[in-house]
């Protein structure tokens, strides 16, 4: 499937805090198909507390990109 269809589609990973530095966080991001994948994100992009260890899933919409934390 190729990116345009994941899109449409919407899809899920979930998430793990690395390292925070300043205003950037360095994340772990597993994908459905059990491959991690590193980024960084702004932490403005997180509707909680940021601290490393911090689980979170991001839920693609075609419209909407959805961060939640969880515990």
């Amino acid at each position: 499937m190729n990116i345009v269809g994941l899109l449409f589609l919407g899809f899920s990973m979930a998430g793990v805090v690395d390292q925070l530095d300043g205003e950037i966080v360095a994340v772990e991001l597993q994908a459905k198909d059990g491959h991690y994948h590193q980024a960084k994100l702004p932490i403005w992009v997180f509707p909680c507390a940021v601290e490393e260890g911090l689980k979170f899933s991001i839920n693609f919409e075609p419209d909407t990109t959805i961060v939640r934390c969880t515990k």
